[in-house]
């Protein structure tokens, strides 16, 4: 049976609006950055691997295909996807072994494991042996934005030189769009801040 079939019953994450957070190591015991996972009505916003993913209930959305550095990331995916093999389910018929997993340029097989909140822990396992470990460490309530699980809106291309301009004073609505699209992720704005820059995270108040 395809991994797709599960996806109504498969209960990995809370419906109501969740934060969930995994702690991730590889088989050789190297820490990687959290994954952080927005939960709300079937839909995701997954922060993985310095990629973000978001299903909309119907789709995944991400800027690009999984590569040998981010393809951990589909330890969260493939219950979502057409592609895998369900070897076994549990009481709740929800899947425990994914077999032949497609995972950027390898397969894998993975394994779940689940509680009264969900998702408790996750090892993935590639086609060369190599692997990860992801154990769930919190699951609180959020609050997000609709925008969190939209599709990423398409960065166009400046107007041309000549073209239509923008009256003085007024609003470049198409400028503020692409700005708004870029996807920032929590490692990147962490280095900035560490850099000196000025975060979202940690205001600095001028002396």
């Amino acid at each position: 049976m395809l991994a797709a079939l599960f996806l109504s019953t498969s209960g990995l994450f809370p419906t109501a609006p969740t934060l969930t957070v995994f702690r991730v190591r590889d088989f050789g015991g190297k820490s990687y950055d959290d994954v952080r996972i927005r939960s709300m009505e079937g839909k995701l916003h997954i922060e993985a691997f310095g990629r973000v993913f978001v299903f909309t209930g119907k789709q995944w959305y991400s800027p690009k295909p999984l590569e040998l550095e981010d393809s951990g990331a589909v330890a969260f995916l493939a219950p979502f996807e057409s592609g895998s093999r369900v070897a076994a389910v549990d009481g709740s018929g929800r899947a425990t072994v994914l077999l032949d997993v497609p995972a950027g340029p390898r397969r894998a097989r993975v394994e779940y494991r689940y509680d009264g909140a969900g998702l408790a822990a996750v090892n993935l396992v590639f086609s060369d042996g190599s692997g990860y470990q992801f154990r769930r460490t919190s699951a609180e309530p959020g609050v997000f934005p609709p925008s969190d699980f939209e599709p990423p809106r398409e960065i166009g291309p400046p107007p041309k030189a000549g073209g239509p301009g923008v009256p003085a004073g007024a609003t470049d609505r198409a400028a503020v769009d692409r700005l708004f699209a870029v996807v920032i992720g929590d490692p990147e704005q962490a280095d900035f801040e560490r850099a000196g820059g000025v975060g979202r995270f940690v205001p600095r108040i001028p002396r």
